[in-house]
Formats: C-alpha cells, sequence, structure tokens
C-alpha cells in the first residue's frame, strides 16, 4: 500500500498482490475520487508499484477488512 493524500481523508493504493487478494464486490476508492467495484474488468494498470484504486479507513472498517490491512502491513 502506498499514501495518497491530495485532500481529506487518506487513501492507501494497493498494489496488484493487494487488489487480488479483496474479495469481489470490494468497494474502492479511485484517485479520481469515484468509488468502484473491485471486478475482474478495472483497469490494472500501475505506476510505481500501485493501482489507481485503494481504500480509506472508514472504506476498511465499512467492509471489515481490518484483519486483512494489518496482515499485509505485516508482510
Amino acid at each position: 500500500m502506498l499514501k495518497w493524500n491530495e485532500e481529506g481523508e487518506t487513501l492507501w493504493l494497493l498494489t496488484e498482490r493487494e487488489f487480488d487478494d479483496l474479495p469481489d464486490g470490494t468497494t474502492l476508492l479511485c484517485i479520481d475520487n469515484n468509488y468502484y467495484k473491485k471486478s475482474a474488468n478495472l483497469d490494472r494498470d500501475t505506476r510505481f508499484g500501485v493501482m489507481a484504486y485503494g481504500l480509506t479507513e472508514a472504506l476498511v472498517k465499512s467492509q471489515g477488512l481490518d484483519n486483512k490491512i494489518l496482515l499485509w502491513m505485516m508482510q
């Protein structure tokens, strides 16, 4: 994960491995400030090792992803 914060709440951008580890249907926030559901047809373009999609603290908590994020940070 890479911290991205233009304004407002911090957005943590995902690597491809982290993206693949999320269940389909997970709500993600894009750097264009739009929300998307994780699916096979989202653009997988990466820049500097991360995708344009990520998670905020609120998205993590509302989707019960706390333990997954903790595991990623421990690796």
